[in-house]
């Protein structure tokens, strides 16, 4: 699900852009790409900058009783991670009745670099930023 617009081009080091708002149904089914980053497990550079998106892994759409709700924040010391499952599946929480969340942000120079200055155009932090 997305949360912000691409941060591409004249958005690529600020804070994040709402999403266009859609009327349509949106296909949920498929985990988006990583931020960019550098996978040392694959030692190469994966993922694409349109990834700030939500992932919510449930047993059911809609639950009789409210269920508790668990939200994942990778690691990666702001230069790598994902929220993908690639590591962590959700299976063992899902079949707890546990509902979990997990978002991808911005890593790296993508998201912390710092020019000290808003007039520069990179004030900083937009990994961390809403």
């Amino acid at each position: 699900i997305p949360y912000a617009l691409a941060p591409e081009g004249e958005l690529r080091f600020k804070a994040p852009v709402p999403p266009q708002k859609w009327t349509e149904t949106l296909d949920c089914t498929q985990q988006c790409e990583p931020c960019y980053h550098f996978d040392r497990r694959l030692q190469k550079i994966v993922g694409c900058e349109d990834s700030l998106k939500i992932n919510v892994f449930a047993k059911e759409i809609n639950p009789s009783t409210p269920l508790p709700v668990m939200l994942y924040i990778y690691g990666g010391g702001f230069t790598e991670g994902t929220s993908g499952t690639e590591l962590y599946g959700p299976d063992f929480l899902v079949q707890k009745d546990i509902v979990l969340v997990s978002f991808n942000y911005r890593i790296g120079a993508l998201g912390f670099l710092c020019c000290q200055s808003e007039q520069d155009g990179v004030p900083g932090n937009a990994g961390l930023k809403r």
